[in-house]
């Protein structure tokens, strides 16, 4: 027989609790931190514009990514790694969760999305993680 409980069952969820540290660096702080000089910047609905229409010489990378995302995690250093090898690149970085406006207007469905951007105008995307050598294929094709 089944008793009948005092107190209704509580139907919230905890908030899942992300590292702070997922790779070598932070995803949810130290990109705030980056001054507008260094090569990787994180993006608000209100920058993104500006960071992809940027300087007419480099090549904009764009990673549309979510902290609680794996493939995320797993591209985050292999993008990091390729913009610090080479003067010539950014890596802007868009969080989905923050910047809702900015995923529903470049019709991001799917995380992770790299975007490449050159003097402002979309060249390429792929979708998903990928090897390095295959990151640097993509960049390679679709910078020139």
């Amino acid at each position: 027989m089944l008793a009948s409980l005092s107190t209704p069952l509580k139907t919230t969820f905890p908030k899942l609790v992300v590292p702070l540290a997922v790779n070598r660096f932070n995803l949810t702080q130290n990109f705030k931190r980056f001054n507008s000089t260094s090569r990787l910047i994180e993006a608000t609905d209100g920058t993104f514009n500006k960071l992809i229409s940027g300087p007419k010489d480099k090549t904009i990378l764009v990673d549309f990514y979510a902290n609680w995302c794996g493939p995320c995690k797993m591209l985050a250093p292999i993008m990091e790694e390729i913009v610090e090898e080479d003067e010539n690149k950014v890596l802007v970085k868009v969080n989905i969760d923050e910047c809702r406006k900015t995923a529903l207007e470049h019709n991001i469905t799917t995380i992770p999305t790299v975007q490449l951007y050159k003097n402002g105008v979309k060249r390429g995307e792929f979708i998903g993680a990928r090897r390095k050598g295959l990151v640097q294929m993509f960049i390679d094709e679709y910078s020139k």
